[in-house]
């Protein structure tokens, strides 16, 4: 896109997340159920633990919904994201909050190498997942705990095993009904570098197949019978022989 005309208004709309405000410009991207991302944002900030005064890095960063928090708990964070107009948000948007961000406007994969040694990582990237290199580059930069955001539980998988190989461990892995009465789920993870694993990677996949058939058979039968129950999905999943429950966290439907 390489115009957006706005014929009436900012050109632009304002949302409150985290107590922090964020101003969105089309076309930049931002998620539509706040009261999820906020969920989101919880877990993420819950398992990097305590980021006061820690040198965090925020891959795919977009208009700074993880930034943003961040920077407010004390971290000294360096945001990478490559849309100019998700660049120009999050700019304006550590601004407003009055928060210093380090925003690095260019692609993941060729910017990542440049930021050095990080104490901790977030990841949000597109359904495409992460590619190889870059999971190696973020190896090099021995962040101690990266947090994975994925709206795609398919490539979350295939990386937890590029993590795997590259020494970092799955501590753990949260889903998040983000769009209830559909099978879409966003998957919140937190790796650590060495140490032991709640999960084994080599088993995830086969823990989020039942997830994910359980979601489109609840799907098939609300539509079979007209139900639209809040926040449906909960349901398990087998790691290692063992059963282990994956509650996805309930919200309300995002208005439409």
């Amino acid at each position: 896109m390489k115009k957006v005309e706005a014929l009436d208004g900012k050109g632009m709309w304002e949302e409150k997340l985290c107590d922090c405000k964020f101003f969105t410009s089309a076309p930049s991207f931002f998620q539509v159920n706040t009261a999820q991302a906020e969920n989101l944002v919880e877990q993420v900030m819950s398992g990097l633990g305590g980021v006061d005064g820690l040198y965090v890095g925020d891959l795919y960063a977009g208009g700074g919904t993880f930034s943003i928090p961040l920077a407010k708990a004390g971290a000294n964070v360096v945001a990478i994201e490559a849309a100019g107009s998700s660049v120009r948000d999050l700019r304006r948007n550590a601004e407003i909050n009055n928060v210093d961000v380090d925003v690095v406007g260019g692609d993941a994969a060729r910017q990542i190498k440049g930021i050095g040694q990080m104490d901790a990582l977030i990841v949000d990237p597109p359904r495409a997942g992460l590619a190889q290199s870059v999971v190696e580059d973020i190896a090099a930069a021995r962040p101690g705990r990266v947090a994975y955001v994925s709206c795609n539980p398919t490539t979350w998988a295939r990386d937890v095993v590029r993590f795997k190989e590259c020494g970092y461990e799955l501590a753990s892995v949260q889903p998040v009904d983000m769009f209830p009465q559909t099978f879409h789920v966003e998957v919140v993870s937190i790796f650590k570098r060495g140490g032991s694993a709640r999960y084994r990677p080599s088993r995830v996949k086969s823990a989020f197949v039942p997830l994910l058939k359980e979601a489109k058979a609840h799907l098939k039968s609300n539509r079979k019978n007209k139900s639209h129950p809040e926040g449906w999905l909960d349901v398990c999943g087998s790691t290692n022989g063992n059963r282990t429950r994956l509650s996805a966290l309930k919200g309300p439907r995002p208005n439409r």
